[in-house]
């Protein structure tokens, strides 16, 4: 197409915006070259040619400055030549939109029509939201639904037109709707207020040509006026550089340099960019410090930026980027890595292209610079590299701590780096540990633990108990399995019914036909801008070559997979070790899997199928036969999952459980084929099938319905691997039987048989052996205390006799495990807690309609965590325990039982910190306190010791006498250091009385001294008696006493307490004797002097007057501060090195070295000198 004669750019672009739009997936360059072809030569052509647009706004708001100035022209041409200028009308938006194309067939008419509005006001909503408000208000009526046109996208809706093709968001009827809305005064709401619009309503005629008066001003210029900062925010090879990321177009990259025929191109030309010696700034000119500056990014003013003129990527870190408002969506997939000085390789989370300026200024240059993104700990926070320095022209001299670029204004713009900064990253640099990656032995084993969700359990199903063969197929040995405890009549009925559906399983590949891709196909997603990874052919032995041979052989008799050409994706195939020494041969998609989202599809919650399962008299264990290979590939996605094998390249065209998200698509077709049958008669988990009865006639019922649901899905079953009529079995991790939840009593045995560890990667078996059986042990992680100390030890195990009685202690419980029972819901539920130094433990039981334990869980508490008291202790196991039994307690009537009043402590009114978050959390049970009481079960014993003692601290001195005059003497020296003169004594102790009052004799040693310590205490007193009163008159201090001993310290601010680990009498008196030359005995002396009565000079009087003495120790009076303690200068040498280079000390200056000083109360004559 092209621009007519004598059409307008602005009638010209409404055409080739309706034709562009039938092209699909067109991007920019593509856009932009065919419209430079189609435009007739203009201004608006030249502009093309001489600068690209960097997107499409840009495209689009160059295109409205031009369209303004060619109808402005016209304008004024028609004026001056008086003939009226005829512009297209703006069309008012009715309520009707939308309808049938007369021409025949359906057109979307939202995509055929002109934009009313070529700019839209920002919204703070979805369109689709600000459609429901208008919808709601009646400013706009909902258009009659038209039906999907031919070849639309069915995988976008629009909520105004009730059709597919297009979204809400983009559907330009509607922005031309809302917009005409917006500007007659409705929905303000929800108009975006950040920023100033740059879209206005077209003024007025007489509006337009006083602008024209007016100097235009620079675009650039005029968005960083209006830039307002969002927030502020306190560091290679690979990228985009050299070329690309692929080895093929760095190769073209460096041959386009080598190339023989190239041709001169034009030369780059910029200002001069000098550095002088007015360009030193930095305080320390003798440095070799960073270049790290302060950059705008998105309007965040981003610190810690590192100049690294090494680097080929400019990277932004991942803590930065959560930082700003900045949605995930905006990440653009980038599947290679970034290889370091060193040659080691650090992933990336993809790309951002974000508007950045170098410096501070708002008035900076500002362009679009791309990001990758990298998780990484670091001083910094941005680093920017060789494309960005080079993207602003910019010049950067380290020995000046300066950066200079050109300007858009034709000046030399200059950005500093700050020096402080710059070291103090470089510090904090050295001192950050690097991220420890734990790399596996095989590669396969950690694809398999990734991809499929089956792998992390070794016995997933197995029955238990005498089972015999059933010959179903036509040939002896086509046989399933049936268990032996079926009676004959009962063995016959199940044989019957499998005998009647025989044709349901599989004995080779070719029988198998597979899901109908109709029910479900496993499409892969690739994001976006996922570039497609052809590995290169890796290497393997003759026995391992041989191996790929003969499954490639049997993947194609079976029909899984074809050869293939031409294809832009390509694995290696990763040969693994079977136990039976066989090999198993798997794919290698680790790039294939990269470009494809997570699909999070939800698993069942294995205690609710292990509850689900447990307790029924039959059981009957189904396995698909190769149960991923049942399921197609979406036919467009063959070609992504070919591999490379000797001779040729395949691909698959079933599901590979290799893929991504092979195990979730799985689960989804086990849903959706049995999902009136999971939960009541059956439960599923991938592709373990367990049909669960009371009866067997039930089960016969049962059993019958399910394999309908098998036939009608076109599913096929594998008889070497189904169980039928069995009474107990194994199921991920754990034994079910009628009696309920059993221990696996090989897990129990390995631990049992199991000698004492003596390395460290001993311990860690055991821990997780045990952590696998944690549910049928009680208090494990109080238990095994000593053991798990040892993990934290990075040397040498020593495994001494705390470790080994642990260990032993947990081998008697696993000689006898409890069985646990699921819960029978309608009956109340019991929650028992213990609270032990380290760890917090729960025990969750019913005991009607019988006494059956449920569940047993512990964990270890974490350091801050120790340090709480007992009672939030108690608190926080009920936490514990209800968040990870969550599933049991909601829907039963839950009662704690526990002689601890949590209940009163959590309605308390005045709850304040982390007890506010708890009680809301609780608040949802509807939890019931009782005491404790009787507890049944030999297993919930050790729980009757809710809380252990706390250790004694030798209180073995701690008599009733002793106490008496330990708590007469803290009352004297508390009144002798008060000033108290007069002083009336009045306690409950009749002994003690008697001994100060000289009545009753002193016959015991210890009393003796406690007697002499107080005796030399009343010398202090003018005046004191000591006198004896009856207990009932003393109740108010005794109410204190019990108060004091019931409360943490600080819990009480009011309440002053004082803990004595030795008798008062046998505590070394230490008297401080004061040095020769200590410039505070002259002072004391006269004051001294002055108290008794002396004269004393002038000279002498001024001085004192600046000090006083409280107490025994000396003060100096301040002005504008209070009083400072004088001390020795022994004691000035000590706080100066604690507040300098102490725990809290900072290493400044002197200047504030003397300031903190002060601040801290201390004063001594040379404190201006010695800091």
């Amino acid at each position: 197409m092209k621009q007519g004669r004598d059409e307008s750019l602005k009638l010209f672009m409404d055409r080739f915006n309706r034709t562009a739009r039938q092209v699909r997936n067109a991007d920019q360059r593509l856009v932009v070259s065919a419209l430079t072809t189609a435009l007739r030569p203009g201004p608006f052509c030249d502009y093309l040619h001489a600068e690209e647009p960097q997107s499409m706004d840009e495209l689009q708001n160059k295109l409205a400055s031009f369209i303004r100035i060619e109808e402005g022209r016209a304008h004024q041409r028609g004026r001056e030549e008086g003939e009226p200028v005829h512009r297209p009308a703006r069309v008012r938006a009715g309520p009707q939109s939308g309808g049938n194309d007369r021409r025949g067939g359906y057109r979307n008419k939202d995509h055929n029509q002109m934009k009313q509005y070529i700019h839209h006001t920002p919204l703070n909503a979805p369109r689709a939201r600000v459609l429901e408000e208008a919808l709601r208000v009646d400013l706009v009526l909902q258009v009659v639904q038209i039906p999907t046109p031919r070849g639309a996208d069915e995988s976008k809706y629009c909520r105004y037109h009730q059709n597919r093709g297009h979204t809400t968001e983009d559907c330009h009827t509607l922005k031309d709707k809302l917009e005409s809305l917006v500007q007659a005064g409705h929905l303000q709401k929800f108009v975006h207020r950040g920023r100033v619009s740059s879209r206005a309503e077209r003024p007025s005629t007489r509006q337009e040509s006083r602008k024209r008066t007016r100097p235009r001003i620079d675009r650039s210029r005029s968005r960083s006026a209006d830039r307002t900062v969002r927030g502020v925010i306190n560091t290679i090879s690979g990228g985009f550089a050299g070329g690309g990321s692929t080895s093929a177009a760095r190769k073209r990259h460096l041959r386009n340099l080598h190339s023989a025929h190239r041709t001169d191109t034009s030369k780059r030309s910029m200002p001069t960019i000098t550095f002088s010696d007015d360009d030193f700034h930095a305080p320390d000119l003798e440095q070799d410090d960073p270049m790290v500056i302060t950059a705008m990014i998105v309007r965040y003013r981003v610190g810690k930026v590192l100049i690294d003129q090494g680097s080929s990527a400019n990277i932004l870190y991942w803590k930065t980027f959560k930082q700003m408002d900045i949605s995930e969506d905006a990440i653009l997939p980038f599947n290679e890595q970034i290889v370091g000085f060193a040659g080691e390789r650090v992933d990336t989370k993809g790309y951002v292209d974000l508007r950045t300026s170098l410096g501070a200024d708002k008035d900076a240059k500002e362009m679009k610079v791309r990001f990758l993104l990298v998780e990484a700990d670091t001083s910094y926070n941005v680093l920017l590299g060789r494309p960005c320095l080079n993207m602003f022209g910019a010049i950067v001299s380290t020995l000046h701590l300066t950066l200079k670029y050109p300007a858009d204004n034709g000046k030399i713009a200059t950005v500093r780096a700050d020096q402080k900064m710059a070291r103090e990253c470089y510090a904090v640099g050295l001192k950050v540990k690097p991220r420890i990656t734990n790399f596996p032995g095989s590669r396969s084993e950690v694809a398999m633990m990734e991809l499929d969700p089956r792998t992390q359990f070794d016995d997933r199903v197995e029955p238990l108990g005498d089972t015999r063969p059933f010959v179903i197929g036509q040939q002896e040995d086509q046989c399933t399995t049936l268990g032996r405890n079926l009676t004959t009549d009962q063995a016959t009925l199940i044989e019957a019914l499998l005998l009647k559906n025989k044709d349901l399983f599989a004995w080779q590949a070719a029988d198998m036909p597979g899901i109908h891709p109709d029910i479900i196909s496993h499409k892969l997603s690739l994001f976006r801008d996922a570039r497609p990874v052809a590995q290169r052919k890796r290497r393997l032995g003759n026995e391992k070559r041989r191996a790929v041979e003969e499954e490639v052989a049997k993947l194609l008799e079976d029909g899984f997979i074809r050869e293939v050409k031409y294809t832009t994706w390509l694995s290696n195939v990763v040969m693994v070790r079977k136990p039976n020494r066989k090999w198993r041969m798997c794919t290698d998609f680790t790039n294939l899997n990269k470009a494809c989202p997570k699909d999070t599809y939800p698993l069942p919650s294995i205690d609710g199928l292990v509850d689900g399962v447990s307790g029924y008299e039959i059981l009957s264990f189904l396995d698909a036969y190769s149960g991923y290979n049942q399921i197609p590939m979406y036919q467009p996605d063959w070609d992504k999952t070919a591999f490379i094998a000797e001779r040729s390249n395949y691909c698959y065209e079933v599901m590979s459980f290799s893929l991504k998200n092979a195990g979730a698509t799985y689960q989804r077709l086990m849903d959706k084929v049995f999902q009136h049958q999971i939960g009541r008669c059956m439960e599923v988990y991938v592709d373990d099938m367990v049909v669960r009865s009371r009866s067997v006639e039930e089960h016969l019922r049962d059993l019958a319905e399910v394999l309908d649901q098998v036939r009608k899905f076109g599913m096929w079953l594998n008889p070497l691997k189904c169980t039928f009529g069995v009474s107990a079995g194994k199921l991920l991790g754990f034994m079910l039987t009628s009696r309920g939840i059993e221990a696996n009593p090989d897990k129990c045995r390995a631990i049992l048989d199991m000698r004492s560890p003596s390395s460290l990667k001993e311990v860690q078996w055991l821990v997780g052996r045990l952590t696998s059986l944690s549910r049928f042990i009680p208090k494990l992680a109080d238990r095994i205390q000593p053991i798990l100390k040892l993990m934290k030890k990075q040397k040498q195990v020593e495994w001494d006799n705390r470790c080994e009685a642990a260990f032993e202690e947990v081998k008697h419980i696993l000689t006898n495990p409890p069985v646990m029972r699921r819960p029978d819901y309608g009956c109340d539920l019991h929650l028992f807690l213990a609270v032990g130094e380290e760890a917090v433990s729960a025990a969750l039981v019913q005991e009607v309609p019988e006494f059956r334990p449920i569940y047993f869980i512990s964990r270890v508490l974490k350091e801050p965590e120790t340090r709480y008291q007992q009672l939030i202790k108690i608190v926080l196991a009920l936490v514990i325990a209800t968040r990870r039994l969550r599933p049991y307690l909601q829907g039963n009537q839950v009662i704690v039982r526990t002689d601890y009043p949590i209940s009163k402590i959590l309605h308390k009114p005045d709850l304040a910190g982390r007890m506010i978050g708890w009680s809301i959390e609780l608040s949802e049970f509807g939890l019931r306190y009782e005491p404790r009481g009787s507890v049944k079960g030999q297993h919930l014993a050790d729980f009757v010791a809710e809380l252990p003692g706390r250790p004694s601290h030798c209180c073995s001195w701690v008599f009733n006498n002793q106490a008496e005059y330990e708590a007469l003497i803290a009352g004297l020296e508390l009144a002798r250091d008060l000033g108290v003169k007069v002083l009336c004594c009045k306690t409950d102790s009749q002994l003690v009385a008697g001994h100060m009052n000289g009545i009753f004799q002193i016959k015991d040693d210890q009393l003796l001294k406690y007697f002499h310590k107080a005796k030399q205490l009343l010398a202090y007193f003018d005046s004191i008696e000591v006198n004896h009163i009856p207990r009932c008159e003393n109740q108010r201090v005794d109410r204190l006493s019990k108060l004091s001993t019931g409360k943490e310290k600080g819990q009480l601010a009011s309440l002053v307490r004082q803990i004595v680990f030795k008798p008062t009498v046998e505590c070394l008196q230490v008297y401080s004797t004061a040095e020769r030359d200590d410039w505070r005995r002259e002072i004391v002396l006269l004051i001294q002097q002055q108290e008794a009565g002396a004269t004393l000079q002038s000279e002498e009087l001024k001085q004192v007057a600046r000090y006083i003495m409280v107490g025994e120790e000396l003060y100096r009076r301040g002005y504008v501060t209070p009083m400072l303690k004088c001390i020795s200068k022994d004691e000035s040498d000590y706080v100066m090195r604690e507040l300098h280079e102490g725990i809290c000390g900072r290493h400044g200056g002197g200047r504030s070295l003397r300031a903190r000083a002060l601040r801290a109360g201390f004063y001594w004559p040379t404190l201006e000198k010695d800091c």
